[in-house]
């Protein structure tokens, strides 16, 4: 009987401190992942550099990325995202061309320029086509449209998927 009531107070106390955790936490006293993410952050960071200054595509994106949203939380800074998006996409990898495409619609860490966000919307939906994603350029088209609905590179990305689409039938 002991027992169950010593267990009792553990796990009441126990709750006790995860809700105050939790509390502090909402309030925005305490974080305890913040630590955690730096940390680990810092690893990762360091891995990625690693493998994108070899020429990985794929690692570069994903640097760039890293950095991007580092960039967005410090209010700036996007310069060494960009780097490694540009260095991605010379190598036609869609993802850093949509990644790229988006910082130049929004006019992070490159001036805003809606033509040349356009133009590597399409490029990446090509990219997306020759890898077999149809559906992801797709949604380059709809992204297109949100930009200029009338831009001649809306209709020459849906004939490439309407092309697509006959070749695979």
């Amino acid at each position: 009987m002991k027992i169950l009531q010593l267990l009792q107070q553990l796990f009441t106390g126990f709750f006790l401190i995860i809700i105050s955790i939790s509390i502090l936490t909402w309030m925005g006293v305490f974080n305890p992942f913040e630590k955690i993410e730096s940390a680990m952050s810092g690893d990762v960071e360091n891995k990625l550099t690693a493998e994108a200054s070899s020429g990985n595509a794929d690692a570069q994106n994903k640097l760039g990325t890293l950095l991007y949203v580092q960039a967005k939380k410090q209010k700036g800074g996007f310069t060494e995202a960009i780097h490694w998006f540009e260095q991605a996409s010379e190598q036609e990898h869609p993802i850093a061309q949509l990644n790229l495409a988006f910082a130049y619609k929004a006019g992070n860490g490159v001036p805003a320029d809606p033509s040349k966000a356009i133009s590597l919307l399409y490029k990446s939906g090509v990219n997306f086509i020759k890898m077999g994603y149809p559906m992801d350029a797709r949604d380059n088209v709809h992204s297109m449209v949100a930009i200029n609905p009338n831009h001649p590179l809306n209709e020459a990305l849906m004939k490439a998927l309407k092309a697509d689409d006959k070749k695979n039938k």
